[in-house]
């Protein structure tokens, strides 16, 4: 189930500033390879979670927690740091001295498209990523008692309630995120005007469900016991997931949409040349472990091992192809 990470619009990627990806080639080719001891003195890292715990961002994580000490030679603990869809937690790295010991978890596009917001917490050039491990599509899902059989049931509710006047509400995760986008790319597909309610990780979002606040929520394909009490409609990928096989894609419901999100890891660039230097080579040993690869897709996730200047080449394209975004949907106020 190894495959390269795919962009929200594949084309976009062409235009992608390498010129990060060179500058990153040049730096490890000029230096020898150095051990993680020396970049993690304290033999333990801290990531800076963009979720809540328990929740299906933490569920993603976890893999890279498990094997992490085997490569880097430090542990690794989260932190988790919840809210406005990951920027307090990518904004949080950088008050903290850059010492090779603190991380913060990536989940793009939405680092990328809260970078371009006027609000921002942080400037997109902040962070270097340095690995993306995983991808994972997103889903609608609904309460596992809902009478939606089906996404052609939920479609043809929303309808009738725009008919009356009244739009549906669906939950996700954040503003100006994957599932904030996913939102209105169905809205779009399908001609429906449901309403998108941001809180702070998945739990919320299905509570919300539950609690009669909201018709259908976001989450990722993963394993139904990542949603308790819920059960997915359809899944926006290409092909069926393999970790709901029985769950069909969109584009089998008539709503021809794809809509992935890409998990990763970055420190702060303000570490100096040798830290960075020194966490480069171990991440990318981790990146090559087969052990890793096997704890992603058992976790029902895509693998998709890019390491150093592979993976500042991929965030370079998902920031290009936020901008695109950003103006295709409208999704900031006009100025």
């Amino acid at each position: 189930m190894t495959s390269a990470p795919v962009l929200l619009f594949q084309p976009l990627f062409r235009h992608a500033r390498w010129h990060r990806a060179l500058l990153l080639c040049a730096l490890i080719a000029l230096f020898p390879v150095m051990t993680a001891q020396a970049a993690c003195p304290t033999w333990k890292a801290t990531l800076f979670l963009p979720g809540p715990e328990k929740s299906q961002t933490d569920l993603i994580f976890r893999p890279l927690r498990n094997r992490w000490q085997a490569a880097m030679e430090s542990s690794l603990d989260f932190a988790p740091v919840p809210g406005r869809g990951g920027s307090y937690a990518w904004s949080r790295i950088q008050r903290e001295k850059p010492d090779g010991c603190l991380f913060a978890g990536l989940a793009m596009p939405a680092y990328q498209l809260l970078a371009l917001t006027p609000d921002r917490m942080y400037e997109a050039d902040e962070l270097i990523p340095v690995l993306i491990f995983a991808s994972a599509p997103n889903a609608l899902w609904v309460d596992e008692s809902s009478p939606f059989l089906s996404l052609s049931d939920f479609i043809a509710f929303a309808r009738q309630r725009d008919e009356q006047g009244v739009q549906i509400v669906i939950a996700g995760a954040g503003s100006y995120t994957d599932q904030h986008l996913a939102s209105l790319q169905l809205n779009r597909e399908v001609g429906i005007r449901s309403l998108y309610m941001p809180l702070i990780g998945s739990e919320q979002a299905s509570e919300a469900v539950r609690d009669g606040k909201a018709s259908a929520c976001w989450g990722y394909a993963l394993p139904p016991e990542s949603m308790p009490g819920m059960r997915p409609l359809a899944v926006a990928a290409e092909r069926r997931s393999p970790a709901l096989p029985q769950t069909p894609i969109f584009r089998e419901e008539q709503a021809d949409f794809v809509n992935l999100a890409h998990f990763g890891v970055a420190f702060s660039a303000a570490s100096s040349e040798k830290t960075r230097l020194e966490l480069l080579s171990s991440i990318a040993s981790l990146a090559r472990d087969p052990l890793l690869r096997q704890e992603v897709e058992s976790a029902g996730l895509t693998f998709t091992p890019l390491a150093g200047a592979e993976a500042a080449a991929f965030s370079a394209a998902q920031e290009d192809a936020a901008k695109a975004l950003v103006e295709e949907y409208a999704l900031l106020p006009a100025r």
